[in-house]
């Protein structure tokens, strides 16, 4: 299975530098947009370190222009669409964290996972300790000012 991200998700691992989390959770085969690749590349040209990581765990892919035409209707930036392009073109999920997108994405029919998903993952198969999800919880929401839904029920035994 291949997955394809968004900028938000690549961003909230690397603030937290636990890129590795991700290539844990999902695997050898993860893809970004070109547009998503350049946008970080734009961050680290301002001074935003965090991001040189992820260019070493996600290859880029090209998106096929046929297809994120299709999608440009639906009012999403250019990242969002080329992700979405390339799920449809390549029978990927896409792995955002932005209800706008992930709705868009659900009704194209692509399967979608988020930031939650990523957590109650890393909890159920217990790659991280409790107290290590609660620090990964806590530095999510200082270091990517992002309050977690749902925080206390992952928290649960």
């Amino acid at each position: 299975m291949s997955f394809v991200f968004d900028a938000d998700i690549i961003s909230v691992f690397a603030k937290i530098d636990r890129l590795e989390l991700l290539s844990i959770v999902f695997g050898k085969n993860l893809f970004m947009p070109e547009v998503v690749y350049h946008d970080l590349l734009r961050a680290q040209r301002a001074g935003y370190d965090y991001v040189s990581g992820a260019l070493q765990v996600i290859k880029v892919m090209k998106a096929d222009k046929s297809y994120a035409s299709l999608i440009e209707s639906k009012k999403l930036g250019a990242g969002e669409i080329e992700c979405i392009a390339l799920c449809k073109e390549h029978a990927m999920t896409f792995v955002t964290n932005d209800e706008k997108v992930k709705s868009a994405a659900q009704t194209l029919g692509i399967d979608v996972v988020d930031l939650n998903v990523i957590l109650w993952y890393l909890k159920e198969e217990r790659i991280v300790s409790k107290e290590e999800l609660r620090k990964i919880i806590n530095d999510i929401e200082v270091k990517d000012n992002t309050v977690l839904i749902g925080k206390e029920s992952l928290l649960r035994d």
